[in-house]
């Protein structure tokens, strides 16, 4: 009797283990699932800036240095590092137990490959050696914003799969990327927390993920589309997004630019453009409330030009990728022809469509509305685009990367702001840019959550790896 007993208890225990997990794992999916619009099918670093794209990117990869608290600097991915007090020379020693995936795994000859790439992208004045654990970088400058550099997920380590997808040292891995549909899965599983991120394509207010109850994120399509169950069921979070959402003015005469940014009304486009919204915050500049160099208010604006003709000058494409504004924006073209003899046609992208040619040179465009998310509280993440290889921009603003190259080496944060200031500055001068509002509203997400912290990566863009029910 009492070895049998034993033996019931031994066949019995895995069993009621199991039972016990699955009483307090509960009925939560263990699948996050994001509503998101603009998908790409290529998820790569070098797409860093593309908001879908970066969504992707903070599942997938890791950067080799965090700043979550805004001051200190962490590594998930070296041992150890040290700098020497001039800030010219920094020494990195790699964790090389982790993998990207089965075939590639993070070593010293990868890591000092991947050093030397990143830091000729930052200054390419510097030298590199090795020891047999550490690699040391030397600058022939003091270069006290490197560790800036080396935490931005467009400078995260990466490696190209043989299907061409980029594998990064994050705790997701791309599983399949199919026509308005990505699934991503967790290298190694977890209770208790998400093991698959699925991200659907947004088709619009018709669209039947709407109703789709195992949504955990509707954040990234417009405030005024989210459902009502959602608003009603998931945690609120009232927010003041850190973004700017901007006309760019991709014409080569500089008379064209100045007809479009005095006379384009900026409160008038705004609602034609975006017709179902109703609050706006007015920005005068790049930078958006929050942000330093802002400036609250709309641009100012002086249309000398209404009434007059430009000779030779063609009409003008505005690419589109909003769903629910063609009848306004084309009304509202109407009315600006007759005020100013400029001819804008309304040339309509799908998101994927629009992910193909939106960084070919020339650009198939002269007009395009581009959403500028603050993924850190930094003044360089609303000018970068103005100055990388894959712009938004044909214009060429040469005579002043000089500027910007400057501001990002800065380090005293005064100084760095008056040189971001004065790029501003020269941007509304050369009218390639005009401000037209910051988003504001709530975030929603779902209440089992139990270690989401309001303002960790001001939450637009979750880690959902670190989400715990």
């Amino acid at each position: 009797m009492f070895c049998n007993f034993k033996r019931k208890i031994i066949l019995v225990g895995p069993v009621a283990l199991f039972v016990i997990f699955l009483f307090f794992r509960g009925t939560h999916s263990d699948v996050w699932a994001v509503l998101t619009g603009g998908l790409s099918k290529e998820i790569s670093v070098r797409k860093a800036a593309v908001n879908s794209v970066y969504y992707v990117l903070k599942q997938t990869h890791e950067p080799l240095f965090r700043k979550d608290d805004g001051q200190n600097y962490t590594s998930r991915l070296l041992k150890s590092w040290n700098r020497n007090l001039g800030y010219s020379s920094y020494t990195f020693c790699p964790d090389t137990s982790l993998t990207f995936n089965a075939g590639n795994v993070f070593s010293l000859k990868y890591f000092a490959a991947y050093l030397k790439g990143v830091s000729e992208k930052y200054d390419p004045d510097f030298s590199i050696s090795s020891s047999s654990l550490c690699i040391t970088i030397g600058f022939a400058k003091k270069r006290e914003n490197y560790l800036d550099f080396l935490s931005l997920y467009e400078n995260a380590p990466t490696v190209v799969r043989k299907d061409g997808f980029e594998d990064g040292l994050g705790p997701f891995t791309i599983d399949s990327i199919k026509d308005k549909k990505f699934i991503l899965s967790r290298k190694q599983r977890v209770p208790w927390g998400y093991n698959r991120i699925v991200y659907y394509e947004y088709q619009g207010e018709k669209d039947s993920q709407l109703q789709n109850r195992d949504i955990s994120d509707f954040n990234r399509i417009s405030s005024f589309d989210i459902p009502e169950w959602a608003k009603q069921n998931y945690q609120k979070f009232d927010n003041i997004q850190l973004n700017a959402v901007d006309l760019m003015i991709n014409h080569p005469n500089p008379k064209v630019r100045d007809i479009i940014y005095n006379c384009m009304d900026v409160e008038e486009f705004r609602h034609a453009f975006v017709p179902k919204r109703k609050d706006f915050y007015n920005i005068q500049t790049v930078f958006p409330l929050g942000i330093p160099g802002a400036i609250p208010g709309k641009p100012l604006q002086a249309c000398k030009q209404a009434g007059r003709r430009l000779s030779g000058v063609g009409p003008l494409v505005f690419a589109n990728w909003r769903y629910d504004n063609e009848k306004e924006l084309t009304a509202f073209f109407d009315t600006f022809y007759k005020r100013t003899g400029l001819r804008i046609i309304l040339k309509n992208y799908s998101a994927e469509k629009l992910m193909q040619v939106i960084f070919n040179k020339p650009k198939p465009y002269n007009l395009i509305v581009i959403v500028f998310d603050a993924v850190r509280p930094q003044e360089s993440i609303f000018l970068e685009a103005f100055f990388r290889k894959e712009g938004y921009l044909d214009v060429p603003l040469s005579n002043i990367k000089p500027l910007y190259q400057k501001m990002l080496y800065e380090h005293n944060p005064e100084i760095r702001i008056k040189l971001a200031c004065e790029i501003a500055e020269v941007l509304k001068n050369k009218q390639v840019v005009l401000p037209l509002y910051q988003n504001m509203g709530a975030l929603y997400y779902p209440k089992q959550i139990k270690n989401l912290e309001v303002g960790k990566g001001f939450l637009e863009y979750p880690e959902v790896a670190d989400f715990r029910w």
